[in-house]
């Protein structure tokens, strides 16, 4: 994920697209900040606090991260709801820019 530097200067309006395109989450960005999301909705009703997606152990910061994400990509103009949608299942199948990934649900530490 790509994390902006503060604080980020333009002398001409022009080059603010730029910069918000350079420092805007891709949509890949925005699908695994999704799947920890909703993988950490899945943990907690079970009862877990930390888990694992993708062999590394999830918890609160990683969490805050992700939804952090996904607000910057909502004010970006980024359509979170239409990645949402392309996922399917509870943590859904997303396109990776050569191939789908399967998305295992949550593992408890």
């Amino acid at each position: 994920m790509v994390v902006l530097p503060a604080p980020v200067e333009c002398i001409h309006p022009n080059q603010v697209q730029t910069v918000q395109t350079i420092f805007s989450p891709t949509n890949w960005d925005v699908a695994q900040a999704l799947r920890i999301v909703r993988g950490n909705d899945m943990a907690s009703a079970a009862g877990h606090g930390a888990w694992k997606m993708d062999g590394k152990m999830i918890d609160a910061p990683v969490v805050l991260k992700a939804q952090a994400v996904l607000e910057r990509a909502k004010q970006c103009g980024i359509d979170v709801e239409a990645i949402g949608r392309k996922m399917k299942g509870s943590l859904g199948t997303m396109g990776t820019p050569t191939e789908g990934v399967s998305i295992p649900a949550p593992e408890v530490l």
